[in-house]
């Protein structure tokens, strides 16, 4: 039996165009082979978490469902990443693309170079707010080493507007970048 994986990916740039960049990448995304049911957030403006002063970052989450595995799918985002122009590294520093693997079915994996769930994500009102967009409830399963945790994905995004000062904008309503090659997937 062919399992697929119902798979998040947070999107962020905040360097070139970004909104054209996010558009091309969602495409690429869908295109990929064994990928399908591929789903938009709204696109946010959102404040950069870190200590470099930067631009406001362009951020969205896109789902869709898939046979890759999370390290095959990793490869692929860091793949996509490159060609358009990754070169930071480290955190918190502007992108012209940042690709983060969030969840991957009910995949807990702890490697050197990816750890799933994402292990900032819960902190972050760029990921939760678009995320959520994308939910079928307010409650997400977060896979653990043990058993998966179900997590208010609201009281958590109350929680970092009372705590932090990260700020968000919604600036265009769900699935904003839709292009026609986009429907098949």
């Amino acid at each position: 039996m062919t399992l697929w994986h119902r798979t998040f990916v947070s999107i962020g740039a905040n360097k070139g165009v970004c909104e054209k960049t996010i558009k091309e990448i969602c495409q690429h995304i869908a295109s990929l082979p064994d990928v399908k049911d591929f789903a938009l957030s709204s696109l946010w403006r959102t404040s950069p978490v870190g200590v470099c002063p930067q631009e406001d970052f362009l951020n969205c989450v896109c789902s869709f469902s898939t046979l890759h595995s999370p390290q095959a799918l990793f490869s692929h985002l860091t793949r996509i990443e490159k060609e358009y122009g990754r070169t930071e590294k480290g955190q918190g520093l502007p992108r012209t693309i940042d690709l983060d693997l969030l969840l991957v079915g009910h995949c807990f994996l702890q490697t050197p170079s990816l750890t799933l769930p994402h292990p900032r994500m819960l902190d972050r009102l760029f990921v939760l707010l678009p995320l959520c967009e994308l939910l079928d409830d307010e409650y997400l399963e977060i896979p653990t080493s043990f058993e998966p945790q179900k997590v208010n994905i609201s009281d958590h995004i109350q929680r970092l507007k009372e705590t932090t000062d990260q700020r968000a904008e919604k600036i265009l309503s769900a699935n904003p970048l839709k292009h026609p090659s986009l429907k098949e997937h």
